[in-house]
């Protein structure tokens, strides 16, 4: 379990007012209206104007960013939805760190961020039996996670990319790209994982976005059959608290 001290406020503006960002909202808070990092658009509209949500607050005064606030956390209904993928990374990293999930047992964290031939990814995980310093295809594992907020029907929907508007199709380009990185490392022999982090506890499975993204889709199941580790865990979200519940099935329907 994590606990948490986030502060509740209402989004009031989507783009904000001030700065016509879509990672930008204005928001209701103590009273007073504030900017809000958002930090994955407008999640297929599950964060609009009148929307409650969960803040945090950044202290640290040397920030880029345009606002020290950041949505954790929207409410839909009953429950409470994890709309942030630097959550979901930080999830992920405590359930290894406190032996949580058992596929990753036996392994630590070595380096986050970690570049790649063709890029990076999120995470280099290291064996304990491993004292050489090396990295080995049998001692290393490579893991990208996934937030995946979006759901319908009780079932989980990854992705939602953008229109293309030449091809009238959605691409999530930049989980295509990482998916195809973890596909080229496996056939190098290395261990590899693509871990999809589910912050609701309404979720019965996940699903590929066959109809917004058959790209992707087609190539999630290629990534599966040429043998890359696909989890999907899903975590119960309070007001206060969000803890591990299981792990739950992903299925290929087309």
């Amino acid at each position: 379990m994590i606990k948490y001290k986030y502060q509740k406020a209402t989004v009031i503006n989507r783009p904000s007012k001030i700065i016509k960002s879509p990672y930008m909202v204005d928001i209701l808070y103590d009273d007073n209206e504030y900017l809000a990092h958002s930090p994955a658009l407008s999640l297929n509209k599950l964060i609009n104007n009148g929307t409650i949500i969960m803040i945090s607050e950044s202290d640290n005064d040397k920030t880029s960013r345009k606002s020290k606030y950041t949505i954790e956390f929207v409410k839909l209904d009953k429950i409470w939805i994890g709309v942030n993928p630097l959550f979901a990374n930080k999830l992920f990293i405590h359930c290894v760190n406190n032996k949580i999930l058992t596929e990753f047992d036996g392994y630590f964290l070595k380096k986050a961020e970690i570049k790649t031939k063709n890029g990076r990814l999120d995470f280099l995980l290291h064996n304990k039996d491993n004292d050489i310093g090396v990295v080995t295809p049998t001692k290393e594992y490579f893991v990208e996670i996934k937030n995946v907020p979006l759901a319908k029907d009780n079932v989980a929907i990854f992705p939602f990319g953008k229109k293309n508007k030449k091809t009238d199709i959605y691409i999530s380009e930049r989980a295509y790209k990482h998916l195809k990185e973890l596909i080229l490392l496996k056939k190098h022999g290395f261990n590899v994982a693509l871990v999809f982090i589910i912050q609701r506890n309404d979720i019965e499975y996940l699903i590929p976005n066959y109809e917004h993204d058959y790209k992707y889709a087609k190539t999630l199941e290629k990534a599966y059959k040429l043998g890359v580790n696909i989890y999907a865990y899903k975590f119960n979200v309070k007001s206060n608290n969000i803890q591990f519940m299981t792990r739950i099935p992903i299925n290929f329907i087309n």
